[in-house]
Formats: C-alpha cells, sequence, structure tokens
C-alpha cells in the first residue's frame, strides 16, 4: 500500500509498505508532514498522463507513460535521481488517447462537480 501526507504535493514522502512494520514507518514518515495521511491500496498498472491546457477554452495533451526508475515513480525520481523516462506519446490505442482527451476537457460533473470555468 502507499502512504502520504494528504496535503503535500510532488509525492512529498510517498512510501510504499509491504508489510505492517513498513506501514508504521511510513506513517511515522508522513505523520511529519501533515496532520492528516491517505494510505492507498497499491495496483499494478502503467502510469500514463495528461496536461490540461488552458482556462475558459481547455485543451489536452496527447498521452506520455511514466517509467519510473524503481518501484513507483517518487519524489526522488521526479526532482533527485532523474533516472524515470517519458514515453511521449504513451503507446496506447489512438481511441485511449481521444477517450482521455475528451474526460479532461469535459470531466463528467458527477465526479468532479460543477464543470463551471472562470471567465
Amino acid at each position: 500500500m502507499f502512504v502520504k501526507p494528504a496535503n503535500m504535493g510532488s509525492s512529498v514522502s510517498v512510501t510504499k509498505a509491504h508489510d505492517r512494520a513498513e506501514l508504521a514507518a511510513a506513517l511515522e514518515l508522513s505523520f511529519r508532514y501533515d496532520e492528516w495521511v491517505v494510505v492507498e491500496e497499491a495496483v499494478t498498472a502503467r502510469e500514463i498522463e495528461f496536461a490540461l491546457l488552458g482556462n475558459t477554452v481547455v485543451e489536452c495533451s496527447i498521452g506520455g507513460e511514466i517509467i519510473p526508475g524503481a518501484e513507483f515513480y517518487s519524489y526522488d525520481d521526479k526532482y533527485a535521481d532523474g533516472i524515470a523516462t517519458d514515453v511521449i506519446p504513451a503507446d496506447i490505442p489512438a481511441d485511449d488517447h481521444a477517450r482521455h482527451a475528451a474526460t479532461g476537457r469535459d470531466p463528467p460533473t458527477e465526479h468532479f462537480g460543477s464543470r463551471a470555468l472562470p471567465a
């Protein structure tokens, strides 16, 4: 499972715990950064990212895949080691690119709240 401070961005102190001892250490570390901690189930999956660009008119980039340099895409991978790689465009079917881009431009309101954007 993954443990992280609830209000820290950029993967600060995100830890993957494999057993109870690692979970305890991860919780201790995360509570150093925030009074709220998120614990999530780890899944084995690819990490595909899309960027949303704009304000009132939103465009979505083509998808890119992050290949972590270690077990997961950590803070060190992003900012210190720099050993993660990006594959752009991601090797996914074209209709997946189109579907995700459409979702980014017009997200379903039942999951994301109002679509109203500032003028």
